[in-house]
């Protein structure tokens, strides 16, 4: 399957095409450790300026209870 050439030269330069994390992964695990204490989801969303699935969607990924 043939690929666009700028797509094919930034594979070549070691990009992914993907879009950047909009946590680091010490966001992610202060946002677990809240979740954790039972803080609420919204609550989380808006300090860390982000939708309340994306909370959520941690929340399932570690298994925890998101209210």
């Amino acid at each position: 399957m043939p690929q666009e050439p700028r797509l094919q030269a930034a594979r070549e330069r070691g990009r992914k095409g993907a879009r950047r994390p909009k946590l680091t992964p010490d966001q992610r695990s202060e946002i677990i450790g809240m979740l954790n204490e039972g803080r609420p989801a919204a609550e989380i969303a808006r300090l860390f300026r982000v939708h309340t699935a994306t909370v959520g969607r941690i929340g399932a990924e570690v298994k925890i209870t998101v209210r």
